[in-house]
């Protein structure tokens, strides 16, 4: 695999980041950033991530590998959100 896969698996996961935060029932932080922000900039390593993975390999490929891996972490994050927020409220 080239540099240019694992930078793509890891601007699509800071994508998914951004994607995440800019939700308002976000679990992570205690305040809210501007969601159009955070959208744009998310949306955006996504398109520089699968440029980089269709330039690195078929385009039907890379398309299902950049699907599953933003999948992955948009269903994980709401479940560490929770964690988060559980262990936050222990004595």
């Amino acid at each position: 695999m080239s540099i240019y896969f694992y930078s793509a698996l890891l601007l699509a996961f800071f994508g998914c980041i951004f994607i995440y935060l800019a939700s308002r029932h976000q679990l992570w932080l205690k305040r809210n950033f501007p969601p159009l922000l955070l959208r744009r900039s998310g949306l955006l390593l996504f398109v520089i991530s699968l440029i980089f993975l269709i330039t690195n390999m078929q385009a039907i490929t890379a398309v299902f590998i950049f699907l599953a891996w933003v999948m992955l972490w948009l269903v994980l994050f709401p479940y560490l959100g929770a964690l988060k927020s559980s262990r936050d409220k222990r004595p």
